[in-house]
């Protein structure tokens, strides 16, 4: 859809319901866009008469948003975010060794705190095994600090590109160099000027000045951690808890049975702080949907398939010239299943290019993105010595 709307999405779910009759329940994200859509199929439905469509506030998104309304303003968090943060920047652009591979990505905000919590353990690993260190260094008569490591960052490599304007190789024996660490500043200019011996005088200068900015040590950033040991502990066995009841209620549905796991689950666990507080929240939205189950019934309260399905989907086609929707989508269905070589060859054998093709015009027609793509050519001509009057 070029634009999305209650009374669009209402239209879209009518020529469903012609196809293939009338949908039992829908789970959403709970977009504003969606529940004026839930509303408006509600009312078309009860002004003929006809069984209306149950809506669900898919539980991920729910209990995100309960997270959300408890921790944005708690100020033990938002300083525990900080840190974390912090960190995660000072070992992408000074201390790369110090960030392994499952933590370079950045972390989720409510839908998933978890990279949060595993940066901040990370950061209390690091800081108390430098304890450690200082603790065996004195034991042993040793200096209590290690010197700094020097190197320099992209950044910084970047920042001196800019001031040297002529194109030069000598930026990309430097680009080398970024992230690079060396234990002290005679190794760190030794490898300097083995590897660029012709350094112009105002990128060394620059370089001179932006040296150090590569330190191990995370003292720095982690000024104030013991005030966040609470509210980290907090959260991690909120996120233990939630993620439990996610897993119950994900892989079986809901269901009176699965009401009593859910209520088991909330009992043996430790919950404290926040974390009891959102707790009392969950279970709550857990009760209110299964108030109504039957004994045998059993409802869907998540849109994970789905969205799972469309994340493996965009994983795919994101390195392709034209990540829209198009012929791609056809990827999807063979995602929910595992085919094999005589599935594949079959599947070759009866269907052409041809026949995708047409597939791909009775199903979208023009898509927005080729309109504006079209759009584009007809304003940026290839040529760029044709002018368009």
């Amino acid at each position: 859809m070029k634009h999305s709307s209650g009374e669009l999405l209402l239209e879209s779910y009518l020529e469903c319901i012609r196809k293939h009759g009338n949908p039992e329940r829908m789970v959403t994200d709970g977009g504003s866009d969606i529940l004026k859509s839930a509303r408006l199929l509600a009312e078309y439905q009860e002004s003929r008469e006809e069984p209306r469509t149950k809506h669900t506030y898919d539980i991920s998104h729910r209990i995100a948003r309960i997270v959300e309304r408890e921790l944005a303003p708690c100020e033990a968090w938002q300083k525990l975010e900080e840190l974390a943060t912090k960190a995660r920047m000072y070992c992408k652009y000074r201390a790369r060794h110090l960030s392994p591979p499952d933590l370079r990505h950045g972390p989720d905000r409510w839908m998933n705190l978890s990279g949060i919590i595993r940066w901040f353990s990370s950061l209390k690993e690091k800081v108390a095994s430098l304890s450690q260190e200082v603790e065996d260094q004195r034991s042993e008569d040793k200096p209590q600090c290690q010197a700094p490591r020097f190197g320099f960052t992209l950044r910084i490599w970047e920042a001196a590109k800019k001031t040297y304007n002529k194109k030069d190789g000598i930026f990309n024996a430097l680009k080398r160099m970024c992230g690079q660490e060396y234990p002290d500043q005679q190794a760190y200019e030794k490898t300097l000027a083995e590897k660029c011996p012709s350094l112009p005088r105002e990128v060394k200068e620059q370089l001179d000045l932006n040296n150090d900015l590569n330190r191990t040590y995370l003292t720095d950033v982690s000024e104030g951690i013991e005030a966040c040991q609470a509210i980290h502990q907090e959260v991690a066995d909120l996120l233990a808890f939630s993620n439990a009841i996610q897993k119950q209620v994900k892989g079986a549905g809901l269901t009176k049975k699965g009401l009593e796991i859910c209520q088991d689950i909330h009992g043996r666990s430790k919950l404290t702080g926040v974390g009891e507080r959102v707790g009392k929240q969950i279970m709550e939205v857990i009760e209110d949907i299964a108030k109504d189950l039957g004994e045998t019934e059993r409802i869907i309260v998540t849109s994970d398939v789905i969205e799972s399905l469309n994340g493996r989907w965009k994983m795919l086609i994101n390195g392709a010239a034209m990540p829209a929707l198009g012929i791609n989508t056809l990827l999807m269905p063979l995602l929910m299943g595992d085919p094999d070589k005589i599935d594949v060859k079959e599947a070759l054998k009866r269907t052409s290019v041809a026949d995708v093709a047409k597939w791909k015009q009775n199903t979208f027609g023009v898509t927005f993105f080729q309109e504006k793509r079209a759009k584009t050519r007809k304003s940026r001509p290839e040529n760029p010595q044709e002018v368009i009057l």
